[in-house]
Parts: C-alpha cells; structure tokens; sequence
C-alpha cells in the first residue's frame, strides 16, 4: 500500500539559501520510490525578501522532479507555521510528516528515504530526527575558535534516540494532529518531543516512542564565533526555561481536568498572539530558581565529572565549557527577567 508523505520547508528570509534546498532534494531518491507519494510544501513566512518569489521561479520554469507547492505566509514565527501546516494544509489520509528548515544540506540522497522507511518499519514510534552535523566539522584546516565550537554546544555527533532535532525530524501525521504549539516558542523541537514521549502531557513519560534511524544526518550552518555561540545557546536556555514552564503547567492540568481540558489550552495558545507572554508573567520567576532552573547552569559540568577521566585536554575544555555555561546562564536570566522569552530568537 503506497503511503503518503508531506514535506514542510520551513523558509523566514532564506532568499540566499531556498534555491540551494529546492534543487538539494531532486537528488533525493524517496521520490523515486513506489512505496511513497510525496508532497513537498514550501513555507514562506514573514518574509521581507525573495524567498517566496526566488521558489515560485523555481516551481513555474520546473526545475524540479517533484510534487512542490508554494505556500506564502504574511505572518512568521515557526510554531504559528507549524499549527498552520499541519492542521490547515496536510491532508487527514497524509501517513508522515517531514519538518525541514530552508537552511540545511541533504548531502546523502537517502536521508529523507530513510527517514520514512525508518517510520513504517517501526510501527511502535511516533517520531525520528535526523542528526545535525556542523560545516565547520567539514573545514580542511579550522581554526582554533572553530575547532572549539565544533567539539561544544552538544550539537554534533550527539544521541537522538529519545529526542527532537528541529532542523529535520519526522513524526506520524496522526501525532502531528493532536498538537498545538503555543505562538512564539523559542525552542519548538523540545515542546514537540515532550509532547509526544508524554502522550500529550500526562505524567507517564515513555521515550520509547522516540527512536533514532541509524546513518540519517544532516548538514547546518554552525556559529564561527564565539559571540555567536553564546547568543546560540542563550536562546536554547531561555527556549528550555519557557518549555519547563509550560510542562509543569500542562501536567498539572491534565492531572486535575483531563487531556480535553490541555487541547483547549493549548488550541487557545496556538491562536491567540499575547497568550504565552502572559503566561510566562504570571507564571515566572519561580520561588526557586528564578527564571531559569539552577541545575542547567552546572548539569554539562556534572555530566563530565561524572564520566571521566580527567586528561588535561578534556579538563581544559570542561572548564571553558563551564565558563560558557555561566555567561550562558546569566544571560539568559536577564532576558528572561526583562520579559523577552516569549518570541526570544
């Protein structure tokens, strides 16, 4: 039985790199295979460039040899693009939904075949991710801000069994249907996979329902400089912060009213635009932490001393990673504190 696959792009001014992607996936073999029939949409949201106009070129002078349609957004944001996909576009008869962002590399024709076969073959999931690899990790001769950057930030080489890459990831269209994300979701891909290892927020987590197909990756435009990383890895602090708040609010409601009650929260939050700020106001600085949990600040640090052993070389990258971590940290409760978290990019 041919199954039906659709492919979102997700494109906010990508004017520079949308062509490249639009011909990247002609070398991608998933459309060759009979057991498919793919549909790739290109998501062009908030736009204030070409990016919508450089894909319709693209689609009317048929450079492609695929099933592409070109959707423009007035609005952008990833989660409002995200609700908008998949409950106003993708079909109920879809069986998988691919999520891409317009910025990577499918340097392996197989990736997003894989991806797909890797779902219907185990039927006991609900979604995959592709891993992200660095460019920089592809640089003949780094220099020593990339090498660093290249060996930090847990971005590279690290374990998706249980987790969500944004960048690329797949999940069961019926899975897809039951979420709502709230507008303005710093960090989409970690709201996503807590929803689905819960069952949508119930306090059962089972994380097995989260596996990583084997030789499926990636490439993305990694951070060259150090100012670049830290606004990086602020964003995926604060982006965690706004998540943990979120849980914590959405477990507590399902426990008390049901998971009837957490759809309605959560359909309200995907439509109304200042939903999440006021709940971040009513809901932060916890007693406790503040506005970011306390043990994000030392938890790469504790890993590392949990594991060893201590060779000088990893004990010098620890302790710059801890110093890191503490600027990260720092910053990020500052935003948070000045009531930016909602949106934060």
């Amino acid at each position: 039985m041919v199954k039906t696959v659709s492919i979102g792009i997700f494109a906010h001014n990508e004017a520079e790199n949308i062509l490249a992607i639009l011909t990247n996936l002609n070398s991608q073999n998933i459309f060759g295979n009979a057991e498919f029939n793919v549909k790739v949409y290109l998501l062009a949201n908030g736009c204030s460039d070409r990016t919508a106009s450089i894909a319709t070129e693209f689609l009317l002078n048929k450079q492609h040899d695929y099933d592409l349609n070109v959707i423009e957004l007035e609005r952008g944001g990833k989660s409002r693009t995200w609700n908008f996909f998949v409950h106003e576009v993708i079909q109920e008869e879809s069986d998988y939904v691919i999520f891409m962002d317009a910025d990577i590399i499918l340097d392996d024709p197989s990736t997003l075949n894989s991806l797909a076969t890797f779902m219907e073959r185990r039927v006991d999931i609900a979604g995959s991710s592709s891993l992200p690899r660095k460019n920089i990790s592809t640089e003949k001769k780094p220099n020593l801000i990339q090498k660093m950057i290249a060996a930090g930030g847990g971005t590279s080489g690290h374990d998706l069994k249980t987790a969500i890459c944004g960048q690329l990831y797949v999940l069961r269209t019926a899975a897809a249907k039951n979420l709502y994300l709230p507008i303005d979701l710093p960090v989409e891909d970690g709201f996503v996979r807590h929803a689905i290892i819960t069952s949508s927020f119930s306090e059962v987590v089972d994380e097995s329902l989260i596996d990583q197909c084997a030789n499926v990756s990636h490439l993305y435009e990694s951070e060259k400089t150090v100012a670049g990383l830290i606004r990086h890895q602020v964003r995926i602090v604060v982006g965690s912060a706004v998540n943990a708040a979120l849980f914590a609010m959405l477990i507590d409601l399902r426990k008390k009213s049901g998971p009837a009650d957490v759809s309605k929260v959560l359909q309200l939050a995907s439509t109304e635009d200042k939903w999440l700020r006021k709940f971040l106001n009513a809901a932060l600085p916890s007693s406790k932490y503040g506005w970011v949990p306390l043990p994000w600040l030392y938890s790469r640090t504790r890993a590392f001393v949990l594991r060893g052993p201590y060779g000088p070389k990893r004990t010098f990258v620890a302790l710059m990673g801890m110093g890191l971590d503490l600027v990260v940290y720092i910053i990020a409760q500052y935003k948070m504190a000045r009531g930016v978290g909602a949106g934060f990019w």
